[in-house]
């Protein structure tokens, strides 16, 4: 989900500002912050040491690629443990290096109404960027998919080369992701509802993760000659589930 260009200026200000020093509040918050900032020093020098390509990212992309710079609202950190912070950052960091045109500071929200949501605002000059998710003491860790499909909208502000409709976000997702990331089907397109409902079993999750992401790929080669290539998609994906023998038997 993506909304644009609405940035509140409430986030823009950092949360320190809001608590006097000496209150239980202030020194929770801090160590928290602390906690996190410890770990996520380890994950970007790992992560910037790695190299990393997919059919779908710019040519030439991926060797600039850095890692963005994650900011924590107030009310996010509130919904979280240190150590569910140090968890969604590494899940969230191991899926930014499929998105190497997002750069710089991304901040991190809270939202009750979705899965995730992504908005950006820019001055012409430099985009502000914003990415919210359900309370994770409540809700748990958000998917590694829709963190990349909630990257994707992002990609989409910056790139005009990929339309910025929802279904294109779901497709384009599916083809940056190596298989292993898809843990959660796509939220637009149209597939099958026994996949969709079978999706995170065991032993159906590779196969139609794997099928998804190879027909994904297909489908954004073919888009400079098949303007319905979304819609292909769609179906060449029923097709292949409907003909496998290795589904038949689960599904």
């Amino acid at each position: 989900m993506v909304s644009n260009p609405f940035f509140p200026i409430s986030i823009k200000a950092t949360f320190w500002v809001a608590f006097l020093p000496g209150s239980t509040f202030f020194f929770s918050l801090r160590e928290k912050m602390m906690a996190w900032e410890a770990s996520n020093q380890e994950i970007v020098g790992l992560l910037s040491s790695e190299r990393h390509f997919e059919i779908a990212a710019p040519e030439g992309m991926i060797d600039m690629w850095a890692p963005p710079r994650l900011t924590f609202t107030r009310p996010f950190i509130e919904s979280a443990t240190p150590e569910l912070l140090d968890s969604f950052s590494r899940r969230f960091f191991s899926i930014t290096q499929y998105f190497p045109e997002v750069r710089g500071k991304i901040r991190v929200g809270m939202t009750n109404s979705y899965k995730g949501l992504a908005m950006t605002e820019s001055d012409g000059n430099t985009m502000l960027k914003k990415i919210s998710f359900p309370p994770l003491r409540r809700a748990g860790l958000p998917s590694r998919y829709v963190m990349g499909h909630e990257l994707m909208h992002i990609v989409q502000a910056k790139q005009k080369f990929i339309p910025g409709t929802e279904r294109a976000c779901d497709l384009f997702t599916l083809s940056r992701l190596p298989p292993k990331h898809l843990d959660h089907p796509p939220i637009y397109l149209r597939m099958p509802r026994s996949v969709r409902s079978n999706w995170s079993r065991e032993r159906i999750r590779p196969i139609v993760a794997d099928m998804a992401h190879d027909v994904a790929i297909e489908a954004v080669i073919s888009r400079k000659s098949n303007r319905r290539y979304i819609n292909w998609w769609e179906n060449e994906f029923r097709e292949r589930v409907e003909s496998s023998s290795s589904l038949s038997r689960f599904l």
